[in-house]
């Protein structure tokens, strides 16, 4: 069943909605747009957060990290910036979406850190990978 009818057989085939119809259509895209804009704010929005670990050598997930795609002149510069809220030091390897390689941080407790994983990008969104294990 359709909602469009016809307004006159002319060559342009112009058409006309009912009432019901552009209602339908108007909630249609606000449902669209509502989806797109909350998986848009969700992307990258918390940080990862959690206890720390007991054992040495254990993966640690209280470092915690944070994307950033900085503009210079030539593209954008990706940055991931982390913090060691653990009791101990930590060994991390960031990875992202853009450079598969492993960048190698070592982190004091309580220590703040940016690492740089790619210059110069025409992409102003990545996302990053967070391995740490006690010291």
């Amino acid at each position: 069943m359709s909602h469009v009818t016809d307004l006159a057989p002319t060559p342009l085939r112009v058409y006309r909605l009912s009432m019901c119809s552009r209602l339908q259509v108007v909630l249609t895209a606000l449902a669209g747009l509502a989806g797109f804009l909350g998986m848009w704010f969700a992307i990258g929005a918390s940080p990862a957060v959690a206890a720390p670990p007991t054992a040495a050598g254990a993966e640690l997930t209280c470092v915690q990290f944070k994307t950033e795609a900085r503009y210079s002149g030539l593209g954008y510069n990706h940055l991931v910036n982390l913090t060691n809220t653990c009791q101990v030091a930590a060994m991390c390897n960031v990875t992202t979406n853009v450079n598969k390689e492993p960048i190698s941080v070592t982190l004091a407790p309580g220590e703040k850190q940016t690492v740089v994983t790619w210059q110069g990008s025409p992409a102003s969104a990545f996302t990053a990978t967070v391995v740490c294990r006690a010291r």
